[in-house]
């Protein structure tokens, strides 16, 4: 093979955007997540229980939101379906012969408004969704990893209690 082809083979370097916030707009809202503000490295038994105790509100909010944008997107689809069904019988009384995919066409031809105005909306509603769950699954995954560093500190704490010093978790 040659060194050009060779080339053209590897795998192109991306580099991995540091997400640090998370901005979205909906219902004329906008909303902005700071997920990176977790930290694990000396974190300290105040910071520890501040922490246990934000993350479920937090998570909650953003599942609420999670759910409320999913019966948006449900609805939409539903409403559009309702809608399309209304103008497929128009289409069809008009020209019963016609194929499916002729019909289908005038629908979408005689009604350029609304069905780009669906697909806009579907689309925007459908990234705030993305969005919105990669808050939700990373103060998932922030609550478990709180719950971890906890019972390995609860763990340390009977270690210590119990009179055994050495082989502490707490160390680095």
């Amino acid at each position: 093979m040659s060194k050009t082809v060779k080339k053209t083979l590897r795998r192109p370097k991306i580099a991995k955007p540091e997400v640090k916030k998370i901005d979205i707009e909906w219902r004329g809202r906008e909303y902005s997540e700071d997920i990176a503000d977790f930290k694990l490295s000396n974190i300290t038994p105040l910071e520890l229980k501040h922490s246990l105790n934000e993350v479920p509100s937090k998570f909650a909010f953003w599942g609420s939101v999670y759910a409320d944008v999913n019966k948006e997107i449900d609805q939409l689809k539903s409403d559009f379906d309702l809608w399309y069904v209304v103008e497929y019988g128009r289409v069809s009384a008009a020209n019963p012969k016609a194929t499916e995919s002729a019909k289908k066409n005038e629908i979408y031809l005689d009604n350029p408004t609304e069905v780009k105005s669906y697909h806009n909306t579907l689309n925007a509603l459908s990234a705030v969704k993305a969005k919105v769950k990669a808050i939700v699954e990373a103060y998932e995954m922030q609550s478990r990893t709180l719950q971890t560093i906890a019972s390995m500190i609860r763990q340390e704490l009977a270690v210590l209690k119990s009179g055994g010093g050495s082989g502490s978790l707490l160390e680095d």
